[in-house]
């Protein structure tokens, strides 16, 4: 089941499946070790100029909220499903940060799975998603979801 929410999601943001049929995303859930109830995860990324769209797809097992830069964007509760958000408005030339509170209110083995396209007016892309390199904190930090944030520690 979660393979189709997956490809649905996959073609709300544009992209298709390659001809052999292997997956156009870049992400891969980001899970927590040990369980925990509340996970805040971060990602720093660098945005060209001229954006004409930017999408951001994301589901988490099971609860969560999304900002970019510091502005909710969205939220859900329903671990099944995969949320498409249009975030071309949020997005500045420069650095941007994704900011995500992840919530098992089972305190369980939490999961993250985000995939994003920018795509610029002369038809280039950029993808990013969820990997090893987004920041985690078990700890709600004043200000993680803004760009100021030094999560350099």
């Amino acid at each position: 089941m979660r393979t189709v929410i997956v490809t649905l999601a996959i073609m709300c943001l544009g992209l298709s499946p390659t001809a052999h049929g292997s997956s156009p995303w870049t992400g891969t859930w980001v899970w927590t070790d040990p369980p925990r109830e509340h996970v805040y995860f971060r990602k720093l990324i660098d945005v060209g100029p001229n954006v004409a769209s930017a999408k951001l797809a994301i589901t988490a097992d099971n609860i969560y909220t999304v900002f970019v830069s510091g502005t909710e964007v969205g939220a859900n509760d329903d671990w099944t499903s995969v949320e498409v958000y249009d975030i071309s408005d949020r997005l500045k030339p420069g650095k941007n940060v994704i900011a995500v509170k992840a919530t098992d209110p089972g305190g369980s083995l939490g999961g993250l799975l985000v995939e994003a396209a920018v795509v610029y007016e002369d038809g280039s892309a950029f993808l990013f998603g969820t990997d090893k390199t987004w920041k985690m904190s078990f700890e709600e930090i004043p200000g993680w979801t803004s760009l100021e944030f030094d999560d350099s520690t």
